[in-house]
């Protein structure tokens, strides 16, 4: 080995110059030999930089006879055979490790999948009792028009296929829906009433119930947002909530009477800002033993959040 390939090695064990800088200094100087003696060549002394100043990382400047000397692609030798069959071995490693993966039970959570599952007709049905438990899911739920089926279920990058299970006899539908986690968006038939229970699990739900027959609804949220809208297809709605670490937000249609019955102290909630007058019982808007249309409102929960959208807040709102 020549005296400057040694130093251009020194060099870079030393930190004089990167490996890259040698890997073209060695190369500069391979092509150099095949031409010819090199007049001129210059190496930096020892403690200099490429430029003769100590400590400085420079580009490596070689004076050559041939101007239009071309460095060649850098090759890599030993090493870049090194590099490839790291690359490989790693890569092995990973599609094997991911397919071992995939054969126990938590591999299922590794694919997702699209899923769209349809109930029975609506037709005959009067009267319809769902119950959904959801965990961990994002959830829509809204009425669909009058050709939809009694229940249909969207379910978006799912681990699992959503499950339903529906029973029919003399215009009572009984329906049962599991989803885990993933996207879901539900189809009510607007045709028959509701009794719903919701059971959310740290999931995010958006139900929009204005255009549906709500007679009763209980929900149990756990450390879940859950945004419900009624309306105005039964005169009157029990609305059941047990809130524990989550956030519920109703809204409720203007010409209804609205009652709150809670195990807590109501005043923490400050009802009166909704129009609510106090009570023994609960808080209840002034026109409740009066106004057919009512919704009844009984609320148990602890460190939760719960908020009314009604008559009051928004008409404030609506003139400030």
């Amino acid at each position: 080995m020549s005296e400057e390939r040694l130093k251009v090695l020194e060099m870079v064990a030393n930190g004089v110059i990167s490996a890259e800088e040698g890997v073209r200094l060695l190369e500069a100087l391979g092509a150099a030999e095949r031409r010819g003696p090199v007049q001129g060549a210059s190496m930096p002394g020892p403690g200099q930089g490429m430029h003769g100043h100590p400590g400085h990382r420079g580009k490596i400047n070689v004076e050559l006879p041939l101007p239009s000397l071309k460095i060649p692609r850098i090759n890599l030798g030993g090493l870049g055979d090194m590099y490839v069959e790291l690359k490989h071995n790693l890569g092995e490693v990973a599609r094997t490790g991911y397919s071992r993966l995939k054969s126990t039970k938590a591999g299922k959570y590794l694919e997702l999948h699209d899923y769209e599952v349809e109930g029975p007709g609506a037709e005959g049905v009067e009267h319809c009792n769902l119950k959904m438990e959801l965990q961990a899911a994002s959830l829509k739920l809204k009425a669909g028009d009058v050709d939809t089926p009694l229940i249909s279920i969207k379910a978006r990058k799912v681990q699992e296929q959503p499950v339903l299970i529906t029973t029919f006899q003399d215009g009572q539908a009984e329906a049962a829906l599991r989803h885990g986690l993933g996207r879901c968006g539900i189809e009510l038939s607007p045709q028959p009433s509701y009794s719903l229970v919701l059971q959310s699990a740290a999931s995010d739900a958006s139900l929009d119930l204005s255009a549906l027959r709500i007679e009763d609804m209980l929900l149990e949220n756990n450390a879940g947002s859950v945004k419900m809208q009624l309306g105005s297809g039964c005169e009157r709605v029990l609305l059941r909530i047990r809130n524990n670490a989550g956030d519920v937000q109703v809204k409720v249609p203007h010409d209804f009477a609205v009652r709150v019955i809670g195990r807590e102290n109501l005043s923490a909630n400050n009802f009166e800002k909704y129009g609510l007058k106090l009570d023994e019982e609960g808080a209840a808007s002034e026109d409740w033993g009066t106004n057919p249309r009512q919704v009844e409102i009984q609320l148990d929960q602890n460190v939760a959040h719960f908020s009314l959208s009604w008559r009051k807040v928004e008409e404030q709102a609506q003139t400030a």
